[in-house]
């Protein structure tokens, strides 16, 4: 099997590439990233929660390592969706503020 060049035999397949110019691309980072917290915030305890298994199996103290470990997971996965969350909402409100008439938002009167 020959490799697909930017000049190879098979340009249709170009077309699926992940570059800049390609419209599909950014749609697909978007939901990659917005999947990712879900991912976080289920291997996040998972993950601790077996290391405290792990260190309650070393110092005897099943099952409090293991607890704690989870909590510990799960506030840490929590608040990094809530920080990465207030992160990208200041980015998308200062985009649009920059956009309106004088740096002001806009506000529809009904």
């Amino acid at each position: 099997m020959r490799p697909v060049t930017d000049t190879g035999p098979v340009p249709e397949l170009r077309r699926f590439r992940m570059t800049t110019d390609n419209p599909v691309s950014p749609a697909l980072t978007d939901a990659a990233h917005r999947s990712a917290g879900s991912f976080e915030l289920v291997l996040g305890p998972v993950v601790m929660a077996l290391v405290g298994l792990l260190l309650d199996g070393a110092f005897g103290t099943r099952p409090l390592l293991t607890v704690l470990f989870t909590i510990w997971g799960a506030l840490g996965a929590g608040a990094s969706i809530y920080f990465r969350y207030r992160r990208q909402y200041a980015t998308v409100t200062a985009g649009s503020a920059s956009r309106c008439s004088g740096g002001e938002p806009r506000v529809s009167k009904r």
